[in-house]
């Protein structure tokens, strides 16, 4: 297996000699795990997920009128599962699990775009959740206006001008295709800064969940962003460990698979985190679930945080909205008195 590495090391550092070339194919020739049927049953225990995840989005947004639903803020969750998708696109092209020759060749489209940027695409939703929630429910601003919206866009601004930047800089230096390999390989020291930038990323979405700690809520917003959190942590240290310790690891199929695998799980389980558990109460126990998290709700105390409003209703922005002639019918019919100042966010 050293072998393999050097050889391996050698030809993705520098531009081989017609002769190194042959000498370093020859020595990968009996090495290297060729793309089989565990590849094969990755790409579609993969697809079959992020499928039965689709449906549970698309329930939830055919149901976005469903109080507990609409809480869930489904567009930036639906943001959060198309970067996990496109992530996986690009997995399935860095780690090998296709031939790369004709269009998957094209390193920087699979490798910086798809599977670099959309996994800080990915990221970067998760955070920018969190730090709605601690505007809401710590500083009591809404999430609207210049002040809410000019972090987020600088985050973005800054993900692209990495990325345009890189695929502005040449191949040999960011990521390489290796032909005798039939791999894409990241250069040390992009791959450094492309660990660097993700590490960054989660550090913003770990602060903000640290800032809301102690939110208490029928929302679960606290747990849901742990868990999300928790995930991150763990693949992030087995993607860290895994270019460092092993950079070349696509060549091994176990390796690969598994990198695949964890990245997939941490895209499903932090959607389905999101919106599974009221889909799942919409389903089986629609008006008794709805009543409860009502009931919950007003024992809270927290109802002014889930709608912020101006004084003109005209320009009113909700975090989750809940339209004003449903939230009084169900009153009426529930038995809730009165209207509070602020009602529900998205």
């Amino acid at each position: 297996m050293a072998a393999v590495m050097d050889a391996a090391a050698q030809l993705a550092e520098r531009s081989p000699s017609p002769e190194s070339t042959a000498q370093g194919a020859a020595k990968l020739t009996f090495d290297v795990d060729p793309i089989g049927p565990m590849d094969k049953a990755t790409i579609i225990v993969g697809a079959c997920f992020y499928g039965f995840t689709f449906l549970v989005l698309v329930y939830a947004f055919v149901n976005r009128n469903y109080a507990p639903i609409r809480a869930k803020n489904l567009m930036l969750t639906a943001l959060v599962f198309v970067g996990a998708v496109l992530w996986f696109v690009g997995d399935i092209a860095t780690n090998g699990h296709v031939e790369l020759i004709g269009v998957w060749s094209r390193c920087k489209v699979w490798c910086l775009w798809f599977r670099v940027f959309f996994a800080y695409t990915f990221s970067a939703a998760v955070g920018i959740r969190a730090y709605g929630l601690y505007c809401v429910f710590v500083l009591h601003r809404p999430y609207r206006g210049i002040g809410f919206y000019a972090p987020i866009v600088g985050l973005f601004v800054m993900l692209l001008i990495f990325c345009v930047t890189s695929q502005l800089i040449s191949d040999e230096k960011t990521v390489m295709y290796v032909p005798e390999l039939e791999m894409c390989t990241y250069v040390w020291g992009f791959r450094g800064a492309c660990l660097g930038l993700l590490w960054l990323i989660w550090l913003f979405v770990f602060y903000f969940v640290f800032k809301i700690r102690n939110i208490h809520s029928s929302f679960n917003e606290r747990w849901e962003s742990i868990i999300c959190c928790t995930l991150a942590l763990g693949i992030d240290l087995f993607t860290t460990l895994m270019h460092t310790i092993n950079p070349h690891y696509p060549l091994i199929m176990r390796y690969r698979v598994a990198n695949t695998f964890f990245d997939f799980c941490m895209g499903n389980l932090v959607t389905l985190v999101m919106v599974f558990y009221p889909v799942v109460q919409c389903i089986f126990n629609r008006e008794g679930y709805k009543r409860e998290w009502m009931a919950k709700l007003q024992a809270d105390g927290l109802r002014k945080e889930y709608k912020v409003s101006t004084d003109n209703p005209s320009t009113r922005r909700n975090y989750s909205v809940m339209d004003e002639e449903g939230d009084s019918n169900f009153q009426k019919e529930h038995g809730v008195l009165g209207r509070p100042e602020h009602g529900y966010v998205e």
